[in-house]
Protein backbone atom coordinates (compact mmCIF):
# COMPACT_ATOMS: atom_id res chain seq x y z
CA UNK A 1 0.00 0.00 0.00
CA UNK A 2 0.94 3.48 -0.47
CA UNK A 3 1.25 5.37 2.21
CA UNK A 4 0.50 9.49 1.66
CA UNK A 5 0.50 12.27 4.72
CA UNK A 6 0.11 16.02 5.60
CA UNK A 7 0.49 18.10 8.80
CA UNK A 8 -0.04 20.96 10.82
CA UNK A 9 1.33 22.29 13.83
CA UNK A 10 0.26 25.91 15.01
CA UNK A 11 0.39 28.31 18.29
CA UNK A 12 -3.39 28.99 17.68
CA UNK A 13 -4.49 32.74 18.74
CA UNK A 14 -4.56 32.71 22.28
CA UNK A 15 -1.43 31.06 23.59
CA UNK A 16 1.81 33.22 22.87
CA UNK A 17 4.32 29.92 22.81
CA UNK A 18 3.92 26.58 21.00
CA UNK A 19 4.07 23.77 23.50
CA UNK A 20 2.53 21.09 20.88
CA UNK A 21 5.45 19.11 18.62
CA UNK A 22 4.66 16.93 15.74
CA UNK A 23 6.94 14.31 13.94
CA UNK A 24 6.44 12.35 10.58
CA UNK A 25 9.21 9.96 9.00
CA UNK A 26 8.54 7.77 5.80
CA UNK A 27 10.53 5.01 4.69
CA UNK A 28 8.94 3.07 1.61
CA UNK A 29 11.99 1.05 1.19
CA UNK A 30 11.49 -0.30 4.67
CA UNK A 31 7.80 -0.09 4.44
CA UNK A 32 7.76 1.88 7.79
CA UNK A 33 6.23 5.17 8.64
CA UNK A 34 5.74 6.75 12.05
CA UNK A 35 3.77 9.77 13.05
CA UNK A 36 3.63 11.52 16.47
CA UNK A 37 1.66 14.50 17.95
CA UNK A 38 3.19 15.72 21.48
CA UNK A 39 1.21 18.46 23.48
CA UNK A 40 3.34 19.58 26.41
CA UNK A 41 1.59 20.01 29.53
CA UNK A 42 -0.40 23.54 29.18
CA UNK A 43 0.31 26.08 32.57
CA UNK A 44 3.33 24.54 33.23
CA UNK A 45 6.72 25.39 32.54
CA UNK A 46 8.79 24.09 29.55
CA UNK A 47 6.04 22.28 28.21
CA UNK A 48 7.52 22.25 24.54
CA UNK A 49 11.20 21.08 26.38
CA UNK A 50 9.22 18.17 27.04
CA UNK A 51 7.26 17.78 23.27
CA UNK A 52 10.26 18.57 22.01
CA UNK A 53 12.17 15.72 23.67
CA UNK A 54 9.32 13.23 22.11
CA UNK A 55 9.85 14.27 18.87
CA UNK A 56 13.36 14.79 18.82
CA UNK A 57 14.34 11.32 20.25
CA UNK A 58 11.76 9.70 18.17
CA UNK A 59 13.39 11.20 15.47
CA UNK A 60 16.97 9.78 16.74
CA UNK A 61 14.96 6.44 16.57
CA UNK A 62 14.41 6.63 12.87
CA UNK A 63 17.19 7.64 11.82
CA UNK A 64 19.15 4.67 12.88
CA UNK A 65 16.02 2.23 12.65
CA UNK A 66 16.87 -0.92 10.42
CA UNK A 67 14.29 -3.61 10.01
CA UNK A 68 16.78 -6.76 9.94
CA UNK A 69 17.79 -5.60 13.58
CA UNK A 70 14.19 -6.68 14.57
CA UNK A 71 13.96 -10.20 12.33
CA UNK A 72 11.28 -8.28 10.25
CA UNK A 73 8.62 -8.47 12.98
CA UNK A 74 6.43 -6.67 13.36
CA UNK A 75 5.36 -6.79 16.87
CA UNK A 76 9.41 -6.89 17.97
CA UNK A 77 9.43 -3.48 16.60
CA UNK A 78 6.47 -2.58 18.43
CA UNK A 79 7.76 -3.15 21.66
CA UNK A 80 11.25 -1.75 20.77
CA UNK A 81 9.13 1.25 20.13
CA UNK A 82 7.44 1.09 23.63
CA UNK A 83 10.00 0.92 25.11
CA UNK A 84 12.04 3.68 23.62
CA UNK A 85 9.05 5.91 24.52
CA UNK A 86 9.65 4.31 27.97
CA UNK A 87 13.17 5.74 27.69
CA UNK A 88 12.11 8.70 27.00
CA UNK A 89 9.69 9.38 29.86
CA UNK A 90 12.39 8.75 32.22
CA UNK A 91 15.06 11.31 30.71
CA UNK A 92 12.08 14.22 30.52
CA UNK A 93 11.77 12.86 34.54
CA UNK A 94 15.08 13.39 35.41
CA UNK A 95 16.20 16.37 33.18
CA UNK A 96 13.23 18.51 33.52
CA UNK A 97 11.12 17.82 36.73
CA UNK A 98 13.89 18.81 38.98
CA UNK A 99 12.04 21.97 40.51
CA UNK A 100 8.68 22.10 38.66
CA UNK A 101 5.82 19.82 36.86
CA UNK A 102 7.02 18.92 33.05
CA UNK A 103 5.47 16.76 30.99
CA UNK A 104 3.38 15.88 27.45
CA UNK A 105 0.77 14.19 26.38
CA UNK A 106 1.55 12.08 23.31
CA UNK A 107 0.13 9.88 20.28
CA UNK A 108 2.05 7.78 18.13
CA UNK A 109 1.04 5.87 14.88
CA UNK A 110 3.55 3.02 13.44
CA UNK A 111 2.47 1.33 10.37
CA UNK A 112 4.90 -1.51 9.43
CA UNK A 113 4.28 -3.25 5.72
CA UNK A 114 0.31 -4.39 6.66
CA UNK A 115 0.24 -3.53 10.42
CA UNK A 116 -0.43 -0.91 12.34
CA UNK A 117 -0.02 -0.10 15.98
CA UNK A 118 -0.59 3.13 18.25
CA UNK A 119 0.79 4.22 21.50
CA UNK A 120 -0.77 6.82 23.59
CA UNK A 121 -0.64 8.76 26.86
CA UNK A 122 -2.56 11.26 27.91
CA UNK A 123 -5.13 12.84 26.23
CA UNK A 124 -4.45 13.76 22.61
CA UNK A 125 -6.08 11.35 20.39
CA UNK A 126 -5.88 9.35 16.90
CA UNK A 127 -9.27 8.84 14.85
CA UNK A 128 -9.84 6.74 12.50
CA UNK A 129 -12.04 6.17 9.20
CA UNK A 130 -12.75 2.80 8.19
CA UNK A 131 -15.46 2.52 5.42
CA UNK A 132 -18.45 3.93 7.11
CA UNK A 133 -17.01 3.70 10.56
CA UNK A 134 -15.20 6.93 12.20
CA UNK A 135 -14.15 7.33 16.05
CA UNK A 136 -11.10 7.42 17.97
CA UNK A 137 -8.98 4.62 18.68
CA UNK A 138 -7.20 5.95 21.62
CA UNK A 139 -8.64 6.76 25.30
CA UNK A 140 -7.95 9.62 26.80
CA UNK A 141 -6.22 8.97 30.38
CA UNK A 142 -8.56 11.94 32.34
CA UNK A 143 -10.56 10.98 35.53
CA UNK A 144 -13.76 10.16 33.78
CA UNK A 145 -12.34 7.70 32.09
CA UNK A 146 -11.55 5.87 34.91
CA UNK A 147 -14.00 2.55 35.82
CA UNK A 148 -14.37 3.61 39.09
CA UNK A 149 -15.83 6.83 38.45
CA UNK A 150 -18.14 5.38 35.61
CA UNK A 151 -19.08 2.63 37.68
CA UNK A 152 -20.30 4.24 40.35
CA UNK A 153 -21.28 8.23 39.35
CA UNK A 154 -24.11 9.36 37.04
CA UNK A 155 -23.21 10.85 33.67
CA UNK A 156 -24.84 14.18 34.91
CA UNK A 157 -22.30 13.74 38.03
CA UNK A 158 -19.28 13.08 36.18
CA UNK A 159 -20.06 15.69 33.54
CA UNK A 160 -20.94 18.64 36.85
CA UNK A 161 -17.71 16.82 38.92
CA UNK A 162 -14.66 19.56 39.68
CA UNK A 163 -12.28 16.82 38.57
CA UNK A 164 -13.57 16.36 34.63
CA UNK A 165 -11.08 16.38 31.97
CA UNK A 166 -8.23 16.14 34.49
CA UNK A 167 -5.20 14.76 32.48
CA UNK A 168 -3.96 11.75 34.78
CA UNK A 169 -0.81 10.56 32.51
CA UNK A 170 1.54 12.51 30.76
CA UNK A 171 5.08 11.67 29.38
CA UNK A 172 7.86 12.64 31.90
CA UNK A 173 5.67 13.48 34.74
CA UNK A 174 6.81 10.31 36.91
CA UNK A 175 9.63 7.64 36.55
CA UNK A 176 7.43 5.43 34.42
CA UNK A 177 4.75 5.69 32.78
CA UNK A 178 1.74 3.43 31.83
CA UNK A 179 1.36 3.24 27.66
CA UNK A 180 -1.58 2.17 26.08
CA UNK A 181 -0.77 0.10 23.16
CA UNK A 182 -3.71 -1.42 20.19
CA UNK A 183 -2.15 -2.97 16.81
CA UNK A 184 -4.39 -4.35 14.22
CA UNK A 185 -3.92 -4.97 10.31
CA UNK A 186 -3.82 -2.17 8.42
CA UNK A 187 -6.53 -2.11 5.50
CA UNK A 188 -6.81 -0.03 1.98
CA UNK A 189 -8.87 3.02 2.19
CA UNK A 190 -8.12 3.78 6.04
CA UNK A 191 -7.71 7.09 7.35
CA UNK A 192 -5.77 7.97 10.40
CA UNK A 193 -6.23 11.53 12.27
CA UNK A 194 -3.60 12.24 14.83
CA UNK A 195 -4.46 15.95 16.71
CA UNK A 196 -3.91 17.18 19.98
CA UNK A 197 -7.29 18.66 21.91
CA UNK A 198 -6.03 22.28 20.47
CA UNK A 199 -8.27 20.77 17.33
CA UNK A 200 -10.55 18.20 18.78
CA UNK A 201 -11.58 20.17 21.45
CA UNK A 202 -12.66 23.04 18.86
CA UNK A 203 -14.09 21.63 16.01
CA UNK A 204 -16.87 19.09 16.49
CA UNK A 205 -16.36 15.34 15.31
CA UNK A 206 -19.26 15.93 12.96
CA UNK A 207 -16.46 18.20 10.75
CA UNK A 208 -13.51 15.62 11.37
CA UNK A 209 -16.08 13.21 10.46
CA UNK A 210 -16.80 14.60 7.06
CA UNK A 211 -13.28 15.85 6.21
CA UNK A 212 -11.69 12.19 6.79
CA UNK A 213 -14.77 11.31 4.26
CA UNK A 214 -13.71 13.68 2.12
CA UNK A 215 -10.03 12.44 2.73
CA UNK A 216 -11.03 9.67 0.67
CA UNK A 217 -11.50 11.97 -2.83
CA UNK A 218 -10.13 15.05 -2.41
CA UNK A 219 -6.07 16.56 -1.52
CA UNK A 220 -5.30 15.98 2.45
CA UNK A 221 -4.08 19.45 2.70
CA UNK A 222 -7.95 20.93 2.17
CA UNK A 223 -9.28 18.78 4.25
CA UNK A 224 -6.90 19.85 7.27
CA UNK A 225 -7.37 23.52 6.11
CA UNK A 226 -10.83 22.50 6.49
CA UNK A 227 -10.96 21.19 10.55
CA UNK A 228 -8.38 24.45 10.99
CA UNK A 229 -10.36 26.81 9.82
CA UNK A 230 -13.71 25.77 12.25
CA UNK A 231 -10.93 25.62 14.74
CA UNK A 232 -10.19 29.30 14.37
CA UNK A 233 -13.60 30.40 14.24
CA UNK A 234 -13.98 29.25 17.63
CA UNK A 235 -11.44 31.22 18.87
CA UNK A 236 -8.05 28.75 18.28
CA UNK A 237 -7.51 29.49 22.30
CA UNK A 238 -4.88 26.21 22.36
CA UNK A 239 -1.76 25.38 20.11
CA UNK A 240 -3.25 22.98 17.06
CA UNK A 241 -1.72 20.47 15.98
CA UNK A 242 -3.03 17.72 13.09
CA UNK A 243 -1.46 14.83 10.87
CA UNK A 244 -3.70 13.00 8.31
CA UNK A 245 -2.69 9.81 7.06
CA UNK A 246 -4.39 7.63 4.21
CA UNK A 247 -3.45 4.47 3.10
CA UNK A 248 -4.23 4.09 -0.92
Amino acid sequence: MKIVYRSFCDVGLKRQTNQDSIYTYANPQDNMYLFVVADGMGGHMQGEKASGAITGALSEWCASFDSKVYGFDFQRIVVALQNKLQEINGTIFKELNQTQVCGSTCVVLLIYKDCYATLSVGDSRIYQKRGFRFGPITEDDVWENQRKVRDNLTKKQILSHPDYGKLLLAVGVEETVSISRRTDVIKKGDVFLLCSDGLYKFCSENEMKKALKSAAEKNLSTMIERMVAEVYKRGAKDNISVILVKCI
